[in-house]
């Protein structure tokens, strides 16, 4: 079993040094014990802020929805009766009535009780939401409970997801936007829906006040709402203020709960800052949100350089979290470039003025993190320009998405590709298709930047010479096409710091994953997939990685869709996979691979186990894609006889009717 905790010291102390990674231990002593104290403070005195009190403040527009000419919605007429779509093939409802809503209120606690009835007083009475509940196993959470008191239920068929999904109220901005560019009168519905969520969940207290990064993102989408209903005058002054203090409560939530360690962060981290910057733009500017936007803007740039390989792939081993960061490197790119017609961004003036607030960890990580000069800007630039073609190659043949490692299908804010799939994140199909007048071609052409990708030079490798003959044991497979591919039609492409390989043609797609780098701290989103491939042809699906189906909710399930038995990698018949010692989102092993030789039709890997090495050659004809596997060590199992009909999961606690693996092809 690894050790953690000694991994992650030895990180800390490596990466800032056993002075600075001292103070940060008595500082995350300090921000314990204020945030005990802070109980204290709201079990007495309201956690609702009201730092807003009139109009006469400024707030800033935020995209140009003017110009949007299509934005739809298939199940517009679901989602304004309180059906909605999380995590199921069908709208479920997540309604309850008025007075229902009305009595519970009476759970609130009582610091909060007379804001909270208030607000309530604004809905019309009509059916509202009910926010914390599991709607596919029908647990419900406590709202009187503060919200760093509750655990995770790991592996009692309750995901905590489910909640958090419905609360980020993507289907109101959703519905905000598709209202404001169609016409169409669903703002009473939506304003009801925004300050029934307002009321039923105090700041810090619930469910849905568990983490930054959920925060982060209802923050952002809440300004969207917000900038929507003030722009149609679908909101009295009152109303609206209630909604722009909920934002600065989301704002302060954020920056007080900042997903930051000395020896890691990943998405969530990214997702703190991507909140910050678009709630600290719309809201009201003060010196306080300044010097928060400024921390901001520099940490933005250096966690994309921290967290990205130079060849452009996120170093969380997974695609599906690379899609969400890079679409919120996307928003981020827009907002920065909003910021830089201000003050607020300059480079000779990005100085980081000292957070007013001392026991929190803004000061702190700004101390210790590399600032910003205009070479490193631009060297991040050409990273972002990489990370962007790694997006777009993530489409198999039959436009779904790659998803190697983890996948919880969620993003930021939708692109609104097509809101039938349940799949949020849309950043590769945008990428691949011009939809004049859509979303994310109006939001694209506010950015200046390039985002057209650039041709990456690769390196003309020759023939591979491999022999199958010269092992003693060996399994074979042979994917046939329906007709001939002509070899010179083939494009390649490669990743080599993330270890994925493609081949593409019109007729089909294979995917080679072939990692040799694996960061216990920061890859908690692999699965046990190496040297594994996913191919489509004729755009049906004929070895796929499966995704992940589950979290925390079922763990036998969990290390089905990350273990060998759903991924085509070559093993021993003798390797027992003991999954056992690992977490929800850690391996506790890596097998590394490495990528040996790669032409214009061949590829040629090898993945070491611990008994001995196998050899993976692929080699592509015109008539078919033949793979050997091959050891001199112990004999090799028969991947025919390992998918038993195991289904892929599309998408998050989604199954497909497709088996991972398609005989009809063979």
């Amino acid at each position: 079993m690894i050790n953690y905790y000694y991994i992650a010291i030895k990180r800390s102390i490596k990466k800032i040094g056993l002075i600075w990674f001292s103070l940060y231990v008595v500082l995350s002593f300090l921000i314990k014990v204020k945030k005990k104290l802070f109980k204290i403070f709201i079990i007495i005195f309201p956690s609702y802020s009201n730092n807003f009190k009139n109009q006469k403040y400024k707030y800033n527009k935020l995209f140009d929805y003017e110009k949007i000419k299509k934005f739809h919605i298939y199940d517009r007429k679901q989602l304004i009766k309180n059906r909605i779509k999380i995590f199921l093939n069908f709208n479920k409802d997540y309604s309850k009535s008025f007075l229902e809503k009305k009595n519970e209120l009476k759970k609130t606690n009582n610091s909060n009780k007379k804001i909270t009835y208030k607000i309530f007083d604004k809905i019309n009475k009509s059916k509202l939401t009910n926010w914390k509940i599991d709607n596919i196993s029908g647990y419900e959470w406590n709202s009187s409970i503060f919200s760093h008191s509750i655990k995770i239920p790991i592996d009692k068929k309750v995901d905590i997801k489910v909640p958090w999904e419905l609360a980020r109220l993507q289907h109101l901005t959703n519905l905000s936007i598709n209202s404001y560019v169609n016409k169409l009168d669903d703002f009473s519905f939506i304003k009801d829906q925004t300050l029934d969520f307002i009321s039923s969940n105090p700041p810090y207290w619930g469910v849905n006040w568990f983490n930054a990064m959920e925060v982060s993102i209802r923050g952002s989408n809440l300004c969207i709402i917000a900038d929507i209903l003030k722009q149609n005058k679908s909101v009295n002054e009152e109303e609206f203020l209630i909604i722009l203090n909920s934002i600065n409560d989301h704002f302060n939530y954020v920056i007080e709960n900042l997903e930051w360690t000395t020896f890691s962060t990943n998405n969530h981290y990214l997702s703190n800052l991507l909140g910050l910057l678009i709630m600290g733009y719309y809201l009201p500017r003060c010196k306080f949100n300044e010097s928060v936007l400024k921390f901001t803007i520099n940490q933005f740039y250096n966690e994309i350089d921290y967290q990205f390989y130079e060849d452009g792939a996120s170093k969380e081993g997974s695609t599906g979290y690379h899609l969400f960061c890079s679409e919120m490197i996307f928003f981020g790119m827009l907002f920065l470039e909003k910021l830089k017609k201000e003050r607020v961004f300059n480079i000779e003036e990005l100085k980081l003025d000292i957070c007013k607030r001392i026991i929190n960890k803004i000061n702190f990580i700004s101390q210790i993190s590399p600032h910003l000069n205009k070479s490193r800007l631009n060297k991040i630039k050409k990273k972002i320009e990489n990370i962007f073609e790694f997006s777009k190659n993530l489409i198999r043949n039959n436009d779904t998405l790659l998803q190697i490692g983890d996948n919880d299908s969620g993003c930021f804010i939708s692109l609104n590709f097509n809101n039938n799939l349940m799949e949020k994140k849309s950043l590769h199909l945008h990428s691949s298709k011009n939809l004049k007048g859509s979303f994310f071609e109006v939001l694209k052409s506010s950015i200046n930047f390039q985002l057209k990708t650039k041709k990456r030079i690769k390196k003309s490798i020759g023939k591979i010479k491999f022999n199958e003959k010269d092992f003693n044991y060996k399994q074979s497979y042979f994917f046939k096409f329906p007709k001939q591919v002509k070899i010179k039609e083939i494009k390649n492409d490669q990743f080599p710091d993330f270890g994925l390989y493609i081949f593409e043609h019109k007729i089909f797609k294979l995917f080679i994953t072939c990692k040799q780098k694996y960061d216990f701290l920061n890859s908690g989103h692999h699965h046990y997939d190496n040297l594994s491939i996913d191919l489509s042809i004729d755009r049906k699906n004929v070895v796929t990685d499966p995704g992940s189906f589950v979290y925390t909710s079922d763990l036998k399930k969990r290390k089905k869709f990350k273990g060998f038995q759903s991924h085509f990698v070559p093993f021993f018949k003798e390797c027992e996979l003991n999954q056992d010692k690992d977490s929800v989102f850690n391996c506790n092993f890596f097998f590394k691979a490495e990528c040996l030789n790669m032409s214009k039709n061949e590829f040629l890997g090898k993945i070491t186990y611990k008994n001995g090495f196998i050899f993976r050659y692929l080699s592509i004809s015109e008539k078919g894609i033949k793979i050997f596997d091959c050891s001199n060590d112990q004999d090799i199992f028969n991947l025919r006889k390992n998918f038993k009909n195991n289904k892929i999961s599309s998408s998050y606690r989604i199954l497909d009717n497709d088996n991972i693996f398609n005989s009809d092809f063979l």
